[in-house]
């Protein structure tokens, strides 16, 4: 039998608005590393390690006063 050695995860799933803005997309960063440009009619679904993570979502382009914004998400082991 086959050991795994992949860590517990979870899923992080993130919906694009459709109001976000037509030729926008939105910069997703995890724990700092760029991981989707999600652009109209698109989301982020993926499973990621079951632990705490930071979140950022810019605005790609960058609009003129926009900064980004950073949440902190603990995921847990099957939890969506």
């Amino acid at each position: 039998m086959a050991v795994s050695l992949a860590k517990p995860a979870g899923r992080l799933i993130v919906i694009r608005v459709a109001n976000f803005g037509w030729n926008l997309a939105a910069k997703l960063k995890i724990d700092g590393q760029t991981v989707a440009n999600i652009v109209q009619g698109r989301r982020y679904d993926r499973r990621i390690p079951a632990e705490r993570h930071v979140l950022t979502v810019s605005v790609v382009p960058s609009i003129l006063l926009s900064q980004p914004t950073s949440i902190t998400l603990k995921v847990r082991v099957g939890g969506t």
